[in-house]
């Protein structure tokens, strides 16, 4: 097998976000979620906002994160 044979494989998760893309409506992507398991979008950490959407929450930096240690 070439390297571009390599490359253009997908893993698992790569599969899984290409079908997810792929669904054309709600109905089509929880059908999805359903038939890989909630607990296993959890368990690979799938970004799946049906599922877990708290990487959609922006981040926010308290005083703490940009103190210097030196104080």
């Amino acid at each position: 097998m070439d390297v571009l044979e390599r490359l253009s494989q997908y893993n698992a998760d790569e599969l899984y976000y290409q079908e997810y893309h792929n669904c054309a409506d709600t109905r089509q992507r929880l059908a999805l979620i359903e038939r890989i398991g909630r607990d296993e979008i959890i368990r690979r950490g799938l970004l799946t906002p049906e599922v877990n959407n708290d990487f959609l929450i922006p981040f926010e930096m308290g005083e703490g994160i940009l103190a210097s240690k030196g104080k």
